[in-house]
């Protein structure tokens, strides 16, 4: 059922908000917390089982989280479409991202902790 995903679904958005933020650092993103915020509503679509565009209208967020959660656009979209790419194990996609393995390795990890 839905209820026994959710502790999981909860423990993956932790572990990517954590992973976005730490990414955001590595890369020297001015606002971090923003890049913790993007991983964090990430996965409301799958919360609330509606679709993320209808999810954004009713909350107000900044054009930059919009994008970055409806398009992976922006340095923010970027790092969250990179988080999701390892998260996927889609290495192949990552091998010319700005980030090294050992900063991605890191990252994750960090987001374990």
């Amino acid at each position: 059922s839905q209820d026994d995903l959710i502790p999981d679904l909860l423990e993956r958005t932790l572990i990517r908000a954590k992973m976005c933020e730490s990414l955001a650092r590595v890369s020297g993103y001015h606002d971090p917390h923003q890049a913790y915020t993007v991983g964090i509503f990430s996965t409301l679509d799958r919360f609330l089982n509606e679709p993320m565009e209808l999810l954004l209208n009713k909350i107000q967020l900044s054009d930059a989280l919009n994008k970055a959660l409806l398009h992976h656009h922006g340095k923010l979209g970027q790092i969250l479409q990179i988080t999701l790419d390892y998260e996927l194990a889609r290495f192949k996609k990552l091998e010319n991202s700005e980030f090294s393995r050992e900063d991605l390795t890191c990252s994750y990890l960090n987001g374990i902790e």
